[in-house]
């Protein structure tokens, strides 16, 4: 339960640091956050740019939460879209992965990670943001 809490302190922290206002400037727009996973007895966290670099155990959950935001004048509709292998292994959950966004108004979406105990190498994913 530590461990877990401890991801998900760091997760937290790391999605808002980097992307917690992505901010919508055009009327299409896509940003992508990267997610790599490696299954190890090391639980650490990395950032590098739109890259996040997770070491964990398997038999584990990591969440958090980012903040999406509509800096234009009129409603803007946003789609996030997970690929990749966490995807592809109904690992990776998303609370909301399409709204509406009023003009000056911010949404808290939360992301799990699931790992189950049979998990181990290097996994990977992307969401795709896109806003209209």
């Amino acid at each position: 339960m530590k461990k877990i809490y401890i991801l998900l302190i760091i997760l937290l922290a790391i999605i808002m640091v980097i992307y917690g206002n992505i901010a919508i400037k055009t009327n299409k727009s896509i940003s992508y956050i990267n997610i790599y996973l490696e299954i190890s007895n090391i639980t650490e966290t990395k950032i590098q740019e739109n890259n996040v670099y997770f070491s964990s155990p398997s038999n584990n959950q990591i969440k958090g939460s980012t903040m999406i935001r509509n800096d234009k004048d009129k409603d803007k509709k946003v789609k996030i879209v997970a690929e990749g292998q966490l995807a592809e292994n109904n690992w990776l959950e998303i609370s909301e992965d399409s709204f509406k966004i009023k003009p000056q108004e911010t949404k808290s979406i939360e992301i799990t990670i699931n790992i189950p105990q049979e998990a181990e190498g290097n996994y990977s994913s992307r969401l795709r943001i896109e806003s209209r």
